[in-house]
């Protein structure tokens, strides 16, 4: 099971997760979902949130692995990055979907998601790096 995982954490799988990834998000954000909800939970943004998470999160442990991650500039092109394609999927969502709006509040979920996989991957980077030395 350990190889396994050191396998798919060689940066020529994660690149590949990270790829598959983001095109199954961008699919599924892009096809219509019919999914009741109730006012008082607003899944549609929790699933934004965890989404945009994992997605940043996996494409900053592709470039810690790869040795690209530079610090504060790493983590910003890669936030700057994933809030854009964000914004792109709504835009995408409003001009070329006839079931699906675009909405500022998706962009703040998308957002919000970005910022807590940044901040899982500092604090899972932390935990790992501690360990290992």
């Amino acid at each position: 099971m350990m190889q396994l995982i050191k396998r798919l954490l060689e940066p020529k799988a994660l690149i590949v997760i990270c790829v598959i990834y983001t095109m199954a998000i961008t699919f599924l954000f892009l096809v219509s979902i019919s999914v009741e909800t109730s006012n008082s939970l607003p899944i549609d943004k929790l699933v934004h949130i965890v989404f945009n998470a994992a997605l940043i999160f996996l494409w900053l442990l592709y470039f810690y692995k790869r040795g690209l991650y530079q610090d504060f500039k790493g983590l910003f092109i890669v936030f700057i990055c994933a809030v854009i394609y964000g914004i792109i999927i709504e835009v995408a969502q409003e001009q070329f979907t006839t079931t699906r709006m675009a909405d500022v509040k998706d962009v703040v979920a998308n957002t919000i998601g970005c910022l807590s996989g940044l901040l899982l991957f500092k604090i899972l980077k932390i935990k790992f790096l501690s360990k290992t030395n």
